[in-house]
């Protein structure tokens, strides 16, 4: 078995079977089978066919940060389903599509020479990723979910630090909002999410800073402000103890 950390892993099966743990749940895979591993997952194998393959693509936390899906899926809706469902079975036309786009993919990184090729990359990466979202809407009607009482409560954290995370970066004010100690709450999202509530709020609040300092035109100043913080210098000590660098030294570095 293996700890993935940084990294969110989408897997196709094309040819042969497999089992697998994913946190604690077993799923089986067979061909045209798409398994999304979301960052912080414990995989083990458990059983594998001698003809087995896989379709890899790989994506740090600074992609599956991007929103992919917020334009058909909510944030809390796509952890809830992946976390109970993460095989999605495809038809053969939608093999081949994931396929083709992979193979654009990698063609995209090999062309160096390429002036334009992370602005392609990124597109093409975006475009999948859309893909898949639609393809989890569909399954969402198909397979509902049954939510465990720690789901519901995961949900509604999820649903309010969407609405508060710019203003609000203390864990005692989501417990407090969700009638419940700031303890509970963090053992609750860690069971449910593999993440303590906690570290939740500050991705919320590190990715929506790395989005502006990638995307926008906006002052670190600025940033700041936006996300909730008394002065440049709070942001800036807060950011760099998280990613390692100071705000200007990450943009710069991209």
């Amino acid at each position: 078995s293996y700890h993935v950390t940084e990294r969110a892993t989408i897997c196709l099966c094309t040819k042969g079977e497999a089992m697998f743990k994913v946190n604690n749940l077993n799923f089986s895979i067979r061909r045209n089978d798409l398994m999304i591993v979301r960052p912080d997952s414990t995989i083990a194998t458990l059983s594998i066919s001698d003809d087995f393959d896989l379709s890899l693509i790989v994506q740090t936390r600074h992609f599956t940060r991007k929103n992919f899906f917020s334009k058909s899926i909510s944030l809390a809706d796509l952890m809830r389903f992946i976390s109970q469902n993460p095989v999605l079975k495809l038809s053969e036309p939608e093999t081949s599509f994931f396929q083709n786009t992979r193979k654009l993919m990698l063609q995209t990184i090999l062309s160096g020479k390429n002036k334009f090729r992370d602005e392609i990359l990124y597109s093409l990466s975006s475009s999948l990723m859309m893909w898949i979202s639609g393809q989890i809407c569909y399954q969402m009607q198909t397979e509902p979910v049954v939510l465990t009482h720690n789901d519901e409560i995961v949900l509604k954290f999820l649903d309010l630090l969407k609405e508060h995370y710019k203003t609000e970066h203390r864990l005692d004010f989501y417990a407090d909002h969700l009638c419940m100690t700031a303890k509970y709450l963090s053992v609750v999202c860690r069971n449910v999410t593999t993440h303590p509530a906690g570290k939740m709020i500050v991705y919320a609040i590190i990715g929506e800073a790395k989005r502006l300092l990638l995307e926008s035109h906006l002052t670190v100043s600025q940033i700041a402000a936006d996300l909730g913080f008394p002065n440049q210098s709070s942001f800036g000590k807060y950011f760099k103890k998280e990613i390692g660098i100071t705000p200007s030294k990450f943009r710069q570095s991209v």
